[in-house]
């Protein structure tokens, strides 16, 4: 499975990546949406996961460029803290929310939910937050 995570806080992007590797993810990080793009031309990801305002930019901007360049885009985990995030991505097809700080039982059901696959599924109720980059995520 391949996924593009389009982050632009460097500390969520580390999280990201060693988490989602933990897991045998193939993972491209990126922090824009033109970075988005390039990262699309070298390899069709299976889910995006964008956080819906980047600098400069916000996750439509991104989606757009998008579509615009392939006329068509993968399945999108939108990640955010802003409470109107979710309203503002309504009618956006394939795509789930899930709001930082996210547990990471939430965050998996989301990722089987856009890829169909049940084995993201497991129970936990930790919460993923800036502090998990220094310690590592605990899982049970």
């Amino acid at each position: 499975m391949r996924l593009i995570v389009v982050e632009d806080d460097p500390a969520i992007r580390t999280l990201m990546r060693w988490f989602l590797e933990a897991f045998g993810v193939e993972v491209e990080l990126v922090d824009s949406g033109e970075a988005t793009v390039d990262a699309m031309e070298r390899g069709w990801p299976d889910v995006i996961i964008l956080d819906w305002f980047l600098q400069g930019e916000d996750g439509r901007s991104v989606l757009g460029r998008i579509q615009e360049r392939f006329n068509m885009a993968p399945p999108v985990l939108v990640l955010s803290g802003a409470l109107d995030a979710e309203r503002q991505m309504e009618g956006l097809p394939r795509s789930v929310f899930v709001s930082k700080p996210f547990r990471v039982g939430e965050f998996l059901a989301a990722l089987s939910e856009l890829t169909g696959d049940a084995s993201w599924i497991w129970m936990t109720d930790e919460t993923v937050d800036e502090k998990d980059v220094a310690r590592g995520i605990k899982v049970a």
